[in-house]
Protein backbone atom coordinates (compact mmCIF):
# COMPACT_ATOMS: atom_id res chain seq x y z
CA UNK A 1 0.00 0.00 0.00
CA UNK A 2 1.45 3.32 -1.47
CA UNK A 3 1.86 5.75 1.67
CA UNK A 4 -0.04 8.99 0.52
CA UNK A 5 -0.01 12.64 1.77
CA UNK A 6 -1.21 12.64 5.28
CA UNK A 7 -0.78 9.26 6.16
CA UNK A 8 2.83 10.07 7.69
CA UNK A 9 3.95 10.62 11.26
CA UNK A 10 1.84 13.07 13.01
CA UNK A 11 -1.14 13.09 11.08
CA UNK A 12 -3.44 10.28 12.72
CA UNK A 13 -6.99 10.70 13.73
CA UNK A 14 -7.50 13.84 16.37
CA UNK A 15 -7.53 12.56 19.76
CA UNK A 16 -10.29 13.49 21.89
CA UNK A 17 -8.55 15.16 25.00
CA UNK A 18 -9.88 13.57 28.67
CA UNK A 19 -13.26 14.86 29.85
CA UNK A 20 -13.84 16.45 25.98
CA UNK A 21 -16.20 13.28 25.27
CA UNK A 22 -18.32 13.45 28.77
CA UNK A 23 -18.36 17.33 27.85
CA UNK A 24 -20.00 16.45 24.20
CA UNK A 25 -22.41 13.78 25.30
CA UNK A 26 -23.46 16.44 27.71
CA UNK A 27 -24.30 18.99 25.84
CA UNK A 28 -25.82 16.46 23.59
CA UNK A 29 -28.27 15.41 26.22
CA UNK A 30 -29.33 18.74 26.96
CA UNK A 31 -30.23 19.33 23.62
CA UNK A 32 -32.12 16.29 23.31
CA UNK A 33 -33.88 17.69 26.22
CA UNK A 34 -34.25 20.89 25.03
CA UNK A 35 -36.10 19.59 21.54
CA UNK A 36 -38.06 17.08 23.40
CA UNK A 37 -39.71 20.12 25.67
CA UNK A 38 -40.08 22.35 22.24
CA UNK A 39 -42.23 19.52 20.94
CA UNK A 40 -44.08 19.16 23.80
CA UNK A 41 -44.82 22.82 24.45
CA UNK A 42 -45.81 22.91 20.51
CA UNK A 43 -48.91 20.31 21.51
CA UNK A 44 -49.28 21.91 24.75
CA UNK A 45 -48.03 19.61 26.88
CA UNK A 46 -47.24 19.94 30.87
CA UNK A 47 -47.12 17.53 33.36
CA UNK A 48 -50.35 16.30 34.51
CA UNK A 49 -51.64 18.00 38.42
CA UNK A 50 -52.16 16.15 41.37
CA UNK A 51 -55.01 14.51 42.37
CA UNK A 52 -56.60 15.34 38.68
CA UNK A 53 -58.50 11.72 37.29
CA UNK A 54 -61.72 11.89 35.57
CA UNK A 55 -64.75 10.86 37.40
CA UNK A 56 -67.56 8.93 35.58
CA UNK A 57 -71.19 9.09 34.25
CA UNK A 58 -73.98 7.60 32.49
CA UNK A 59 -77.05 9.18 30.56
CA UNK A 60 -78.33 10.48 27.89
CA UNK A 61 -80.23 8.71 24.78
CA UNK A 62 -78.73 6.88 22.10
CA UNK A 63 -79.48 6.27 18.56
CA UNK A 64 -82.06 3.55 17.91
CA UNK A 65 -83.49 4.08 21.71
CA UNK A 66 -80.64 2.09 23.01
CA UNK A 67 -79.28 4.02 25.94
CA UNK A 68 -75.49 5.41 25.16
CA UNK A 69 -73.47 5.70 27.98
CA UNK A 70 -72.07 9.26 28.32
CA UNK A 71 -68.79 10.33 30.58
CA UNK A 72 -66.52 12.21 32.34
CA UNK A 73 -63.37 14.40 30.83
CA UNK A 74 -60.69 16.47 33.04
CA UNK A 75 -60.77 18.81 29.54
CA UNK A 76 -64.09 20.50 29.29
CA UNK A 77 -65.59 20.13 26.18
CA UNK A 78 -64.07 16.49 25.41
CA UNK A 79 -66.04 14.14 26.07
CA UNK A 80 -66.04 10.10 26.05
CA UNK A 81 -69.12 7.61 25.26
CA UNK A 82 -70.02 4.57 24.57
CA UNK A 83 -73.20 3.40 22.26
CA UNK A 84 -74.68 1.57 25.16
CA UNK A 85 -74.67 1.83 28.96
CA UNK A 86 -75.04 -1.95 28.84
CA UNK A 87 -73.31 -4.90 27.19
CA UNK A 88 -72.98 -9.16 27.11
CA UNK A 89 -69.62 -10.71 27.76
CA UNK A 90 -67.91 -10.28 24.04
CA UNK A 91 -70.31 -8.22 22.74
CA UNK A 92 -68.90 -5.22 20.47
CA UNK A 93 -68.29 -1.69 22.54
CA UNK A 94 -67.87 1.34 20.25
CA UNK A 95 -66.64 4.41 21.48
CA UNK A 96 -66.89 7.92 20.60
CA UNK A 97 -64.48 11.01 21.22
CA UNK A 98 -66.17 14.30 20.80
CA UNK A 99 -64.06 17.17 21.14
CA UNK A 100 -66.39 20.37 21.42
CA UNK A 101 -63.21 22.35 23.02
CA UNK A 102 -62.64 24.81 20.68
CA UNK A 103 -58.97 23.76 19.76
CA UNK A 104 -57.70 20.21 18.38
CA UNK A 105 -57.04 17.64 20.50
CA UNK A 106 -54.57 14.19 19.40
CA UNK A 107 -55.01 10.73 20.63
CA UNK A 108 -52.55 9.06 21.94
CA UNK A 109 -52.85 5.74 19.73
CA UNK A 110 -55.62 4.28 17.24
CA UNK A 111 -57.40 3.65 20.45
CA UNK A 112 -56.78 6.52 22.35
CA UNK A 113 -54.41 4.61 24.68
CA UNK A 114 -57.30 3.08 25.93
CA UNK A 115 -57.48 1.57 29.64
CA UNK A 116 -59.99 -0.25 31.37
CA UNK A 117 -60.52 -1.46 35.18
CA UNK A 118 -63.47 -3.55 36.36
CA UNK A 119 -64.85 -1.85 39.51
CA UNK A 120 -65.55 -3.83 42.59
CA UNK A 121 -66.45 -3.16 45.77
CA UNK A 122 -65.26 0.11 45.12
CA UNK A 123 -61.84 -1.09 43.83
CA UNK A 124 -60.12 -1.03 40.49
CA UNK A 125 -58.84 -3.97 38.71
CA UNK A 126 -56.90 -3.17 35.34
CA UNK A 127 -58.39 -5.33 32.27
CA UNK A 128 -56.70 -6.13 29.50
CA UNK A 129 -58.24 -5.64 26.37
CA UNK A 130 -56.86 -7.38 24.12
CA UNK A 131 -56.23 -4.78 21.44
CA UNK A 132 -53.41 -4.17 19.48
CA UNK A 133 -52.51 -0.39 19.80
CA UNK A 134 -50.62 1.64 17.32
CA UNK A 135 -48.25 4.81 18.76
CA UNK A 136 -48.90 7.06 16.41
CA UNK A 137 -50.98 10.24 17.55
CA UNK A 138 -54.82 10.62 16.00
CA UNK A 139 -55.93 14.19 15.70
CA UNK A 140 -59.41 15.04 16.60
CA UNK A 141 -60.56 18.55 15.23
CA UNK A 142 -62.25 20.93 17.25
CA UNK A 143 -66.28 20.57 16.60
CA UNK A 144 -65.68 16.99 15.46
CA UNK A 145 -65.37 13.50 16.94
CA UNK A 146 -64.17 9.98 16.03
CA UNK A 147 -65.29 6.23 16.93
CA UNK A 148 -63.03 3.86 18.33
CA UNK A 149 -63.37 0.05 18.53
CA UNK A 150 -65.14 -2.13 18.38
CA UNK A 151 -63.84 -3.10 21.55
CA UNK A 152 -65.35 -6.86 23.08
CA UNK A 153 -66.56 -6.36 26.19
CA UNK A 154 -64.62 -8.50 29.25
CA UNK A 155 -65.89 -11.95 30.01
CA UNK A 156 -66.71 -11.51 32.92
CA UNK A 157 -69.61 -9.77 34.29
CA UNK A 158 -69.68 -6.28 36.18
CA UNK A 159 -68.76 -2.50 35.86
CA UNK A 160 -65.82 -1.05 33.82
CA UNK A 161 -64.61 1.98 33.25
CA UNK A 162 -62.94 3.26 30.21
CA UNK A 163 -60.60 5.57 29.73
CA UNK A 164 -58.82 6.83 26.56
CA UNK A 165 -55.51 9.84 26.76
CA UNK A 166 -55.06 12.24 24.65
CA UNK A 167 -52.90 16.03 24.70
CA UNK A 168 -54.62 19.26 24.36
CA UNK A 169 -53.72 22.82 23.87
CA UNK A 170 -52.83 24.78 26.81
CA UNK A 171 -52.70 21.42 29.93
CA UNK A 172 -51.33 18.67 28.33
CA UNK A 173 -51.77 15.06 28.70
CA UNK A 174 -55.45 14.36 30.02
CA UNK A 175 -58.16 11.32 29.94
CA UNK A 176 -61.40 11.30 29.45
CA UNK A 177 -63.89 7.93 30.77
CA UNK A 178 -66.95 6.40 30.87
CA UNK A 179 -68.63 3.40 33.07
CA UNK A 180 -69.73 0.16 30.95
CA UNK A 181 -71.87 -2.59 32.63
CA UNK A 182 -70.90 -5.99 31.58
CA UNK A 183 -74.51 -8.04 32.29
CA UNK A 184 -74.79 -11.99 31.94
Amino acid sequence: MERGKGHGRGMGPKRWRPGAQRYASAILAVVAVAALLAGCAALGAQAPQAGEHPGAGSGGEGAGGAQAAKGASEVAGVSLAADRESYRPGEAITLTVRNDSGAEIQLTGGLGGLKAWRVDGGQRRPWEHGMMETGALVPVPAGQSIQLGPIPAPEEPGEYVLEVHFYHQGGGPAAASVTVRVAP
